[in-house]
């Protein structure tokens, strides 16, 4: 901040004043909030910023954007149409800073803008070194380096003093973390530090079934316990919840953690009551299907977010999702301590496999646009490298003891889903 604040020679006078010359915003809440704390000027959500989902405003109608500095931080999270909305804000400003991480996973929304930004070598770029999430001497920070660097199979399994890995199969995955998150209770871990991070909802150890473990853990039942049943899953008071949807209305977003402090079952327009980072928000019946709980939370539901204790579960089960920037945005989220569960073929598979390789053609349009010349891109051999990964991980995995199709052996690569299908060919109608 400082820096740029040099940058753009603004006096220092109005640096911390009621109307600082920076815009700061992020994708979430959360990434927002933190902004706040770091830099002591207000941030807000970019859905905030630009006013959109607010009244009567359209995605058309976007407040204006006149500061001096503008800084988007958590850039990999924004996809196109919010970036396009982004620009289409911006008036007078003189500087703008994106800020992010290209190596986690990308928006969930179409694009991948940041990358694409950064690759079409048009904008002055700079590539910072020093992690602060963790400390200088974390083996957390030499596994991230690791994963980027492809090099991080020798050394993921090992046992160190910030992270270790504990082999476990699907069926067990539930217990396994059951036990480690009770002795991480036991050895003086808050609750709200014990965040469990996973890449699907469904099957054994899914996001679905492993809160159903972690709320009797987290939040017993007693019997003067309220609850409240939404959408095949039950609500508690000090349960904590994961906003799924972006509410401008009540100014929380997609990916915001709260907790339930009240519940109101006779009353549908105030059915429930959460925290949401000091603030208190009520949800109506309809509002309960934007929220879910969060003991465990999907890995890309925690992008913005850091934990004291972070318990990632990979297995086999996730076959479909198992990416280099999806084990690198997990393990970059935990702060002070990993523990890995799952599969070891599972985890192998993510580091070799390629992440991020969306073909969006937005670098080499800007560079068009901007009368640049292309860039020569060198083949990096990808999608050779991804089928290879696919091939030796498939090879490592035993013969099912019968072929009956269902879900777990599908996304264990076990049976092919398109089996006796191999000679049907796509035809156009006439």
């Amino acid at each position: 901040m400082m820096c740029l604040k040099e940058l753009a020679e603004i006096p220092s006078g109005a640096l911390y004043s009621e109307d600082p010359p920076f815009l700061l915003a992020a994708p979430t809440g959360r990434a927002a909030k933190r902004m706040s704390e770091i830099t002591d000027i207000s941030a807000k959500t970019i859905h905030r910023l630009l006013g959109l989902g607010i009244g009567e405003n359209d995605a058309t109608d976007v407040n204006e954007l006149n500061g001096e500095i503008l800084i988007i931080d958590e850039m990999s999270m924004v996809d196109m149409f919010l970036f396009k909305q982004l620009l289409s804000g911006i008036n007078s400003t003189k500087r703008i800073v994106f800020v992010g991480d290209q190596d986690q996973l990308p928006s969930v929304g179409a694009g991948n803008i940041f990358s694409d930004l950064i690759k079409s070598e048009a904008f002055p770029t700079t590539r910072l070194q020093v992690i602060h999430r963790q400390g200088e001497d974390s083996s957390i920070i030499k596994l991230a380096h690791a994963i980027n660097e492809e090099d991080a199979e020798q050394i993921i399994f090992n046992k160190t003093k910030n992270y270790s890995f504990i082999p476990c199969q699907p069926r067990l995955v539930g217990d396994a973390i059951d036990q480690i998150v009770n002795l991480a209770i036991k050895r003086g871990f808050e609750k709200d530090d014990v965040q469990v991070l996973g890449a699907m909802y469904n099957g054994q150890g899914g996001i679905t079934h492993l809160n159903d473990i972690l709320q009797d853990v987290m939040n017993p039942m007693s019997s003067k316990t309220k609850v409240i049943e939404a959408h095949n899953e039950s609500f508690r008071i000090g349960d904590r919840i994961l906003q799924l949807q972006n509410n401008p209305e009540k100014d929380i977003y997609n990916g915001q953690i709260g907790k339930i402090i009240g519940l109101n079952p006779d009353d549908k327009a105030k059915i429930l009551i959460a925290d949401f980072d000091g603030r208190e928000i009520e949800f109506s019946v309809k509002d309960l299907n934007d929220i879910t709980r969060a003991y465990a939370i999907t890995i890309h539901k925690s992008q913005g977010s850091e934990f004291p204790l972070v318990i990632l579960n990979l297995t086999m089960q996730n076959y479909m999702m198992l990416r280099r920037n999806l084990l690198y945005t997990a393990i970059t989220r935990a702060e002070k301590n990993l523990v890995m569960v799952g599969e070891k073929k599972a985890y192998l598979m993510a580091l070799r496999t390629p992440g991020n390789d969306r073909k969006t053609d937005l670098a080499s349009k800007i560079r068009h646009e901007l009368g640049l010349k292309e860039v020569v891109e060198h083949d990096s051999n990808e999608n050779i490298k991804q089928e290879q990964a696919q091939t030796e991980v498939k090879e490592e995995v035993t013969e099912p003891k019968d072929y009956i199709l269902t879900p777990d052996l599908i996304y264990s690569g076990k049976i092919n889903p398109m089996i006796g299908m191999e000679k049907i060919e796509l035809k156009a109608r006439d």
